[in-house]
């Protein structure tokens, strides 16, 4: 489902400006962002990136009635509203209205919104269907093994350190 890479895209990009900005001005003894977050957030977006890149390019959509082919206008619009807040967001850092790390949690927040939502439509699409074909798998795979991760690296380093958006989407 396209919607599920475009859910995800927008949430590494959330995620990708919250890793970059936090390591560059935060104290390097707080350790809320490391280095291999700012890598794996990148390296994230970019294969995602790319992935939504080849989705539109290599999308066949000759299985599907026209009925199925009009973008959902919900889901769009929840699309939409997530780059409003982006864009509100950085307005708002712009004219100093809020406090830089208040932006960047709002970043980190919008992509824990965003994991928790991004399998909903495939799963709605599935049900639908009565199918899984064209599902993958390996992506909750993924998920579920990168989260586990992340939190054994969390408790690893050291005890929670106060990073409620990173600790959430573990």
């Amino acid at each position: 489902d396209i919607y599920f890479w475009l859910y995800n895209l927008s949430g590494w990009i959330f995620y990708t400006i919250y890793c970059l900005i936090y390591y560059i001005i935060e104290n390097k003894e707080q350790h809320k962002v490391i280095l291999s977050d700012v890598f794996f957030s990148t390296h994230a977006f970019i294969l995602t990136l790319i992935i939504t890149i080849q989705f539109y390019i290599y999308y066949d959509d000759s299985n599907y009635t026209n009925n199925n082919r009009k973008l959902n206008k919900y889901k769009v619009l929840l699309i939409l509203i997530w780059s409003f807040l982006t864009l509100i967001t950085l307005l708002v850092l712009l004219f100093n209205v809020f406090s830089f790390i208040f932006v960047l949690n709002v970043l980190g927040y919008l992509k824990m919104l965003i994991t928790l939502v991004k399998y909903i439509p495939q799963v709605q699409h599935n049900y639908k269907r009565k199918s899984m074909i064209g599902f993958s798998m390996q992506n909750v795979y993924l998920d579920f093994s990168g989260g586990l991760f992340s939190l054994l690296q969390m408790m690893f380093i050291e005890t929670m350190f106060d990073n409620i958006p990173k600790l959430l989407l573990t």
